[in-house]
């Protein structure tokens, strides 16, 4: 009887922790994954707007004269389609028509929160899914350009379709789960390994285990999509986590790019307030070269 009861007080205090670290690893990745504001509209674009699942994203087209093609734009991590306006304005001038919006949960989008690395996967989708609806906006070609999170979604959405003739990713990460869990370390340290199994439950349960276990670079290989993967060589925002490393220094479709006295993540593409033209033509010789 008195075993009974010692284990009885042990299945207790079991259960009440894995309450507390289920609570706990809740409260950190809702902080992560908070609403995002950014910084508005994109001046001159014309503005459109498509469902993914039950929030209307906002999108932003700058079409050019006798463009080349169509680039959409897909944002990093609490980012908008405003934070890369030089950059689209760039290409706009140079003959590629680009559409941008900003995803679930930020800046104009709805969404009480960004949900996790995998909608950024959803959000471009719904995307693609809007353009073919409008016959591609006029442009025969479509490519990606994919930023950090943006550029995971622009690999693992070549896992659903066949409509991308091509796409070029800056610091893009590799793995949803292990993003999370890299900046779930940044915020609560080595503890966060303790909510790795909650943080997949969690995330398949949005998601499904497929899309939740998805990795950039799998889908990448699996695809006969060109790409170009560069990644900033002085990079301080991500490391193991990242695309590049994923895929291998041998594999041609990787650059290794470097600016003195940059972090080599976000402002790897401006030159102060402008875009880093030098990088932009890189991007731009590649698209050009798809023809």
């Amino acid at each position: 009887m008195k075993r009974g009861r010692t284990l009885r007080r042990i299945a207790l205090v079991l259960a009440a922790l894995l309450v507390l670290q289920l609570g706990a690893t809740g409260a950190v990745y809702r902080a992560i994954f908070s609403r995002w504001e950014g910084s508005g509209a994109l001046p001159g674009a014309e503005t459109h707007s498509f469902w993914v699942g039950d929030n209307r994203l906002q999108g932003y087209y700058l079409p050019a004269s006798d463009a080349r093609g169509l680039v959409v734009v897909c944002p990093g991590f609490h980012s908008t389609a405003a934070a890369y306006g030089p950059q689209l304005e760039w290409l706009r001038q140079r003959g590629w028509s680009v559409f941008a919006y900003d995803p679930t949960g930020c800046g104009r989008s709805q969404g009480a929160g960004t949900v996790g690395f995998c909608q950024a996967v959803r959000d471009l989708n719904g995307a693609l899914d809007y353009l073919a609806g409008q016959n591609r906006l006029g442009h025969r070609r479509l490519v990606l350009l994919g930023h950090s999170q943006g550029g995971y979604a622009a690999c693992c959405v070549l896992h659903d379709r066949q409509d991308v003739d091509g796409l070029v990713t800056v610091n893009a990460v590799n793995s949803a789960l292990e993003t999370e869990l890299s900046l779930a370390l940044d915020r609560v340290g080595v503890a966060a390994y303790a909510g790795v199994p909650f943080l997949w439950a969690w995330q398949s349960l949005l998601f499904g285990p497929e899309l939740t276990g998805r990795q950039a670079a799998d889908c990448l290989r699996r695809s006969p999509v060109p790409a170009l993967v560069i990644q900033g060589s002085a990079d301080a925002i991500i490391g193991s986590e990242a695309l590049y490393t994923h895929l291998g220094a041998e594999d041609p479709r990787c650059l290794l790019y470097g600016r003195p006295g940059q972090s080599g993540h976000t402002d790897l593409l401006f030159d102060g307030d402008g875009p880093n033209q030098e990088l932009m033509g890189l991007i731009l010789e590649y698209y050009n070269a798809l023809d």
